[in-house]
């Protein structure tokens, strides 16, 4: 969280239990590309596309267990505000 923090940018998704060291770095970057999520039809997972778009322009090359980390945490995501969405 520090990363945003130091941007002034405090996520609500940043109120949770605290992250493991190893995986904070993946978690700070779930929530830059959640912030740019589409929306559309609801809410929909982040595909590889936007992945591969973010991290080409930030210039950042994942390592693949961040990869992992991220796409679980966008798994783990949609489980809880998908259906928020649906109902709305």
């Amino acid at each position: 969280m520090a990363r945003l923090e130091e941007r002034g940018i405090r996520h609500h998704l940043s109120d949770g239990p605290a992250m493991p060291p190893a995986a904070r770095h993946a978690w700070e970057l779930f929530l830059e590309l959640n912030q740019g999520r589409q929306g559309g039809m609801g809410l929909q997972a982040l595909s590889w596309a936007d992945l591969h778009g973010f991290f080409a322009l930030c210039g950042i090359e994942p390592s693949p267990i961040e990869l992992r980390l991220i796409r679980a945490f966008d798994s783990a995501f949609l489980t809880v505000y998908a259906p928020k969405e649906t109902a709305k």
